[in-house]
């Protein structure tokens, strides 16, 4: 590993648990924000793409194209998890139970093949020992690794790596946190389609952009939901009955309207899964500006698409 790449991978330790430190400490204050599921952020349709202006949809639509290899790192590490789903299928062997050495090393693929992706769009250059360090810190993977993680727990994998953010980047606020819960409560209250979940992801952007949120903590906002909307198509694209494949190429995650429903409460379980594994990566990052430190979107963008990665192959698997 190179040594500027050393540094990056110790500042993310350092500031990941200094995030979660700080975050401890804003949750136990008496003057911390807890209005995160206020009334005036419930999505209930009210806000719509339709009601944003030409300047706020192009700049969502700009954040939307900057934060697609959130999307593209799930496809490839949902690409891992459904060719040995499909194997063991054709061969009418069952899936290995959670924990086992076959079970671990599909799920260490698939996390890798996401995070080659992740870290290649930000330009962190590793090698798969490298990255398997990182993936092995995730919660999900604790029956895997039997004392490997450097801290013995695992509440915020090291895809964190590089947290501090560049001064050429937008600066992240915390704002995105306010939309964390109303995103999940989108998710929650939809059949899993991808119509469904497209019209109720669009509310909660809609939402944050009328509000004008930070640029920094829109990016991070749709990073988060690039991984959902990719997921969304991915699993209603999947053929749950005779194990085909998923949405194919990347390309075809985007195509949202072109699959039907498919398996509803299959759909919805993963995909919920797959968003909670998001969320729990990026709950609290906001509390470094605490510390004044800001951190970078795409770190947060990194940290979800990992763990929602990971937590969707889980729950594919434990279906």
């Amino acid at each position: 590993m190179h040594k500027s790449d050393k540094f990056r991978l110790t500042a993310g330790i350092v500031f990941t648990l200094a995030a979660l430190a700080a975050a401890a400490a804003t949750g136990c204050s008496p003057d911390s924000a807890t209005q995160v599921t206020s009334p005036a952020l419930a999505i209930a349709g009210r806000a719509t793409l339709r009601a944003l202006t030409i300047e706020q949809r192009h700049r969502l639509e700009t954040a939307r194209a900057r934060t697609r290899w959130v999307g593209d790192a799930h496809h490839a590490g949902m690409q891992v998890i459904i060719k040995s789903f499909v194997e063991h299928r054709k061969s009418k062997r069952p899936l290995p139970k959670r924990g086992t050495t076959e079970y671990c090393a599909v799920m260490e693929d698939a996390a890798d093949a996401a995070l080659s992706v992740l870290n290649g769009a930000r330009g962190l250059r590793d090698g798969r020992s490298e990255r398997l360090a990182q993936v092995r810190q995730d919660p999900n993977l604790a029956p895997c690794t039997k004392g490997l993680s450097v801290f013995g727990f695992g509440t915020a994998p090291l895809t964190a790596a590089t947290p501090i953010r560049q001064a050429s980047e937008p600066e992240v606020t915390g704002a995105y946190e306010l939309y964390l819960d109303p995103m999940d409560a989108a998710i929650q209250g939809s059949d899993g389609s991808v119509a469904s979940v497209q019209s109720r992801v669009d509310a909660v952007l809609a939402q944050a952009v009328s509000a004008s949120i930070p640029d920094g903590d829109l990016l991070a906002l749709a990073s988060f939901a690039s991984l959902v909307q990719s997921s969304a198509a991915e699993w209603n694209a999947f053929d749950w009955g005779g194990g085909g494949s998923g949405c194919g190429t990347s390309d075809g995650c985007y195509l949202m309207s072109v699959f039907r429903f498919r398996a509803g409460d299959k759909v919805r379980n993963v995909l919920g899964a797959d968003l909670a594994g998001c969320l729990a990566g990026v709950k609290g990052w906001g509390a470094l500006r605490l510390l004044l430190f800001a951190p970078a979107w795409e770190a947060l963008a990194g940290a979800c698409g990992v763990r929602g990665t990971i937590a969707s192959g889980v729950a594919l698997f434990l279906l």
